[in-house]
């Protein structure tokens, strides 16, 4: 295709006059519109193509706007066959253009679909017919609460999520909120008083444990954002506090659940349709 461009421009420069034509100044100035408007595309095509970083041979308007010139000054037939020639050659780019453009959208959407699929890997897919909602369960805790002090969250397919504390030791704390440390950056979670339905205990075999459960809070957004800072978290009791650093498998899973919730909101359909197959 380079070649083709080539040939063509060549040929643009190499136009000349058999015999001058008496020029028409009205005629000469729709003739020196129209071709303007042509190369003026053909500079804007241009533009385009270097803003997006597409390879591509480059042409020099300015040199080619001064030889249609001296085509004009010696023959209005030619000058108008030189920007004819000069659109065509715009219209080949274009479509050469277009057809990139495409290939980049095709693949884009491949690899939108391939990254979602990924990233589904990671999560169990449970429906509740009659709440008529989906809830997405990361596979680094499944549907239980993990034996350790740290933040879990669940993903719903309206674009919501849980974030839960979730406190997992010999003796009881009674904690009803959360604290973090990003970097310099510190922030609270809302306060779930005991005894709200958010607010969960159980004593198993081993320990007991305390799941608060903040809904949408901005905890999640922060901790996806984060970037290798280590996060300490605080649990709050109502007399004590237990301290913990939150580790990498479950910063990482964290982060999927954020990544899963933007894809609910950009492309709900998608996700439909994969979790159906």
């Amino acid at each position: 295709m380079k070649l083709l461009y080539l040939v063509i421009f060549a040929t643009l420069l190499s136009c000349n006059s058999n015999g001058k034509s008496r020029l028409d100044s009205r005629k000469e100035h729709e003739v020196t519109s129209m071709s303007m408007e042509i190369f003026d595309s053909l500079d804007s095509l241009q533009n385009v193509f270097s803003n997006q970083n597409i390879k591509f041979e480059a042409i020099d308007i300015d040199s080619l706007k001064s030889e249609w010139h001296l085509v004009l000054m010696d023959s209005i037939e030619n000058a108008i066959l030189f920007a004819q020639d000069t659109d065509s050659l715009f219209k080949i780019i274009n479509a050469d253009q277009f057809e990139y453009l495409q290939f980049k959208k095709d693949s884009l959407a491949k690899r939108i679909v391939s990254d979602s699929k990924s990233l589904l890997n990671n999560f169990i897919y449970e429906k509740d017919d009659f709440q008529e909602v989906a809830f997405f369960y990361h596979k680094r805790w499944g549907k239980r609460w993990p034996r350790r002090k740290t933040i879990t969250a669940t993903a719903i397919d309206n674009g919501q999520y849980l974030l839960a504390s979730n406190y997992f030791n010999e003796d009881w704390l009674f904690h009803t909120s959360v604290s973090m440390i990003i970097g310099d950056e510190k922030y609270n979670s809302p306060i779930v008083p005991r005894y709200h339905k958010d607010n969960r205990t159980e004593v198993v075999s081993g320990g007991v444990w305390e799941v608060v459960v903040y809904r949408n809070d901005q905890f999640l957004k922060k901790i996806a954002e984060s970037q290798n800072e280590e996060i300490k978290l605080r649990f709050n009791g109502d007399q004590y506090y237990s301290d913990q650093n939150l580790n990498k498998g479950d910063l990482n899973a964290l982060k999927d659940v954020y990544s899963l919730i933007l894809l609910l909101k950009e492309n709900k359909n998608l996700v439909d349709s994969l979790v159906s197959k």
